[in-house]
């Protein structure tokens, strides 16, 4: 693991509060836990496979900042997450098994696999690929899993309401988005669902002075031209809306 590896390990695990200063360990010493620290625990919907308290997560004794899915949890979560009709396997990025590590770690309870690896799923689709997951947490509402996984970096996040599952896989840029249609029926995505917007980067002048963009000037030259193209741009974007949230969610 490169050390700009850990320290994005480290950031995200302090972020979602897994790392716990002397304070904070001495209170989760007096709580009484279902899942184990460093530990997952699955049920398979179809299969009925069972995973309890699984040691996943391996902490160098010499740095506990240093952190990683262990080669032996890694194969049995590869068998569990196996495509339950065809009974074959792939590979599982690291970091779609970190997410559902502390998806289990923050409700305390198990979580149900509805779906993982599919080897007979389109091309286009992370499930064929490993990179995807269907599931539920026990007793608790889908859609607050679906929020909570948001602040994950990277990830496609489906909130299926009717089916009561939360779809979550890995990618390269964040996308989420509802599907209220049910078990078997043809998709059917909620427009407007609200995504998360990426930070814009401040840029430097060569004096190092911040600069926002075109000067105001510039600003009031164009304001005209803006306001003859929104119309047309949201025009398109109502167009686009539905079709958009098809194509994200069919390459999940």
């Amino acid at each position: 693991m490169t050390l700009l590896g850990g320290l994005r390990r480290w950031v995200l695990l302090l972020t979602l509060g897994l790392v716990l200063t002397p304070a904070g360990d001495a209170l989760a010493k007096k709580r009484k836990f279902n899942i184990k620290r460093y530990h997952l625990t699955l049920r398979h919907v179809n299969t009925k496979d069972r995973l309890d308290n699984l040691w996943v997560i391996r902490v160098d004794p010499k740095d506990k900042n240093r952190q990683w899915v262990g080669k032996r949890a890694r194969k049995r979560l590869e068998h569990f997450l196996r495509d339950w009709r065809t009974g074959k396997e792939t590979r599982v990025p690291e970091r779609l098994l970190w997410y559902l590590y502390l998806v289990g770690q923050r409700f305390d309870k198990p979580i149900h696999i509805v779906s993982g690896y599919r080897s007979k799923e389109r091309k286009t689709s992370r499930h064929r690929h490993g990179k995807a997951v269907d599931f539920r947490v026990e007793g608790v509402d889908p859609k607050e899993v679906w929020e909570y996984c948001k602040r994950f970096d990277r990830v496609g996040i489906g909130y299926y309401p009717n089916s009561k599952f939360v779809h979550l896989d890995v990618r390269d840029k964040s996308y989420y988005w509802i599907d209220e249609s049910g078990p078997g029926e043809e998709a059917d995505y909620r427009e407007g669902v609200a995504q998360k917007k990426p930070k814009r980067k401040k840029r430097r002048d060569k004096s190092g002075k911040r600069r926002g963009g075109a000067s105001k000037q510039a600003g009031k030259a164009n304001a005209g031209k803006s306001k003859a193209k929104a119309g047309k741009r949201e025009h398109s974007k109502r167009r686009g809306s539905r079709r958009s949230s098809a194509v994200a969610a069919d390459d999940g």
